[in-house]
């Protein structure tokens, strides 16, 4: 197989495969071998890359002709054979493979293209694969420099009208400013447009601007600036707003901005308004603008001579109220405090640390001055790390530790001995995990259950059990089928791991099973108030109860030996809810101790208690009924419904997405079987008479 004929692409596109080559040229001159141009029938090859493994560096369409950049020895099977997909979608050529050492020059310097503008020199063609681990580093950082979409756009719009091509530029604009928020400056890019546009809609999902909540900025007069009297009389002054999500900067003697937190939930991350007041008095941090004193102090220095010389640093300081008090025996540190009696302008019991003859040393608040990440695809330490740096680029990040590190909130604090800070300030910051690309359909792994699949588990030892109807199974690591390990008389609803060596599984007419791994029956239970009635899933919670869902919308719980102990909760019915699945709710415990109930088409959270308070209820647009939910290792809230879709949960349980699958895979209704393995690897089930396991993207 050759590369196509360059020469037909026009002066836009021939500039962006020189700009692209480029690019490889200088970060990876040895990648370019394992690169070849291709023209392409259609943009199914490309839009079908995930499910075949395919990686494609970049894709043109030029008039009505489509071209792909792609990574050659993706093209190929584990037989060495070019893989079927690509014979199919691949259009004849007979050019030669682009040369290592002449890539740098495939357009002439002069970018004059009247001649032909690309010269690419016969080389030996590539059979074999050729794809290490070095070179898929490398693709993933070209991933992360090239917005990919951004590219297939502005060559389409070449070849387009006058009015979609003004529709083009808005939505360009769009993808610009999204991408700029969604990866925090690691430049997060979707390979196919409808993923695309669909994390663009949903990026506020059900999240509204702060001045929706906040009409009243008029705060009056306030007892003093503190940032909580602040807030308080924001809330005062405004019932609806939610205070949680809301922090405060830019405090002065009159006013202050008020932001929204990157992690809310309720507001748009872009929200911020000013609200005005008047105070009695001030912070001490109102005047003391500058921490690190420039004059010399020395042993022998007064209390005067120090205030005289903080003074100087602050001219607004009223020093006449103050006092200071030296840190021990140091001569870098002093505490000046408010002194109650001569309290005028300041806070009476306000203090505030000064740092004395530190040279060439900032305070970390110098250098990290925005504190609100945005949103980031993982809460991972070098993810954090990246977004930090990209919204503070003086941050010296070899200076600097991320610490307790939760879902939406993270520390940041200066080194023992940094050279660059002071190392006794911490930083809360805040951020929003939202990566639209979990939970979309990676890869169809299993077509061999000839009915539902009920139930997916991975077991303490590794083992991964799969209920199908009446059938128990064990799966392979990459979720196809291993054997068939048991059948039953009834149709089966879950599988549980009591013990190392034992399982519960219940069933539709109200049996649970207690056998061992692999599924031989050790004893039945039946319970007189569940006999003959539907019994669904098994969960336990951080406090070690063993809790069922079933008929009746109630929860029981369970014995240490299984069998159901009391009837402890009941999901409450909804005005608006489809009661005709009243035996299908279930719970997911959450990593912070919340619990979320989800039934029909309700999300509740519930509380130890047995208290429900509903937070969510469909139908939204092409939502019908939750069938499963997990909490996933990266702290992602995933949910799955019978049409298909997958839903990502705030830990409120409000909804921050929904992603439907693609128009290319035949319909699909997802199951109650989901479940993240050890690896990270998401399989989900499905109905139907072919029942089928899928994979979904878990990053």
């Amino acid at each position: 197989m050759k590369n196509a004929d360059v020469n037909f692409l026009c002066r836009s596109c021939a500039q962006e495969l020189k700009d692209k080559l480029k690019i490889v040229k200088e970060t990876r001159p040895d990648f370019l071998k394992n690169l070849i141009f291709l023209e392409i029938k259609d943009k199914s090859l490309v839009e079908l890359k995930e499910e075949y493994d395919i990686k494609i560096v970049l894709y043109l369409r030029c008039a009505n002709r489509h071209f792909g950049l792609f990574v050659k020895s993706t093209l190929f099977d584990k037989r060495g054979i070019y893989k079927d997909i690509v014979l199919e979608n691949v259009v004849n050529n007979s050019q030669s493979s682009i040369s290592n050492q002449d890539s740098f020059t495939l357009v002439h310097d002069n970018n004059n293209f009247d001649d032909p503008g690309i010269i690419i020199p016969p080389t030996n063609d590539l059979t074999t694969p050729n794809l290490n681990e070095a070179n898929m580093n490398f693709m993933k950082n070209m991933d992360h420099k090239i917005n990919q979409l951004g590219v297939m756009h502005l060559h389409n719009m070449k070849h387009m009208t006058k009015m979609r091509r003004n529709f083009l530029i808005v939505l360009l604009v769009l993808i610009v400013l999204a991408a700029t928020g969604l990866a925090g400056g690691l430049g997060l890019y979707f390979t196919i447009s409808k993923e695309v546009a669909s994390a663009i809609s949903q990026q506020n999902f059900k999240r509204i601007d702060l001045s929706t909540d906040v009409k009243n900025l008029e705060l009056g007069e306030l007892s003093d600036n503190k940032s909580t009297t602040i807030l308080q009389a924001v809330k005062e002054k405004n019932p609806d707003v939610v205070i949680n999500d809301v922090l405060l900067k830019n405090i002065s003697q009159t006013q202050a901005v008020i932001f929204t937190k990157a992690g809310s939930t309720h507001y748009k991350n872009d929200s911020k308004l000013t609200v005005e007041f008047l105070v009695d008095k001030i912070t001490l941090k109102t005047h003391l603008q500058k921490q690190i004193i420039s004059s010399a102090i020395n042993t022998i220095s007064s209390a005067i001579d120090i205030l005289n010389a903080v003074k100087i640093d602050n001219p607004q300081l009223v020093i006449s109220e103050l006092n200071v008090t030296k840190s021990g025996t140091s001569l870098h540190q002093a505490i000046i405090s408010v002194n109650p009696k001569r309290s005028m302008v300041y806070i009476a019991t306000d203090q505030a640390t000064v740092y004395l003859n530190v040279q060439n040393k900032k305070l970390l608040t110098d250098d990290l001055t925005d504190s609100n990440l945005g949103d980031i695809l993982d809460n991972t330490q070098d993810t954090i790390r990246h977004a930090l740096q990209a919204k503070n680029p003086y941050l010296k990040m070899s200076d600097v530790i991320v610490s307790e590190i939760i879902s939406t909130e993270a520390n940041v604090s200066a080194i023992d001995k940094s050279n660059f800070y002071i190392s006794d300030t911490t930083i809360r910051i805040y951020y929003r995990v939202y990566n639209p690309h979990v939970g979309t359909i990676k890869k169809l792994v299993e077509t061999n259950f000839k009915s539902y699949v009920a139930a997916i588990r991975e077991l303490k030892n590794g083992q991964i059990l799969a209920i199908g109807s009446y059938s128990l199974y064990q799966l392979n690591s990459d979720g196809t089928i291993h054997q068939k390990l048991a059948t039953y008389k009834e149709p089966l609803t879950d599988i549980f791991q009591l013990s190392p060596d034992t399982l519960l599984i219940p069933n539709n007419y109200g049996t649970i099973y207690v056998t061992d791994l692999k599924g031989t029956i050790k004893k039945t239970i039946v319970d007189e108030k569940a006999k003959g009635k539907n019994l669904r899933k098994i969960s336990k919670l951080n406090d070690g109860r063993i809790l069922l869902s079933g008929f009746d919308r109630n929860i029981f719980e369970l014995n240490p030996d299984g069998s159901i102990k009391q009837q402890l909760w009941s999901f409450p019915t909804v005005k608006g809810e489809n009661t005709t699945n009243d035996s299908d709710g279930f719970l997911i415990q959450l990593k912070n101790g919340n619990i979320l109930g989800l039934i029909s088409n309700s999300i509740f959270q519930v509380g130890l208690d047995g208290t429900f308070k509903l937070i969510t209820q469909f139908p939204l647009l092409g939502v019908a009924r939750f069938t499963a939910g997990i909490q996933l290792q990266d702290g992602t809230i995933l949910v799955v419904d019978v049409n298909g879709d997958a839903i990502q949960l705030n830990e409120d349980g409000s909804v921050k997405m929904v992603i439907s699958p693609p128009q290319s895979i035949d319909k699909i209704f997802f199951s109650e079987a989901l479940c993240q393995l050890h690896d990270g690897t998401i399989l989900v089930g499905t109905y139907g008479d072919n029942a089928k396991i899928y994979e979904l993207n878990h990053k």
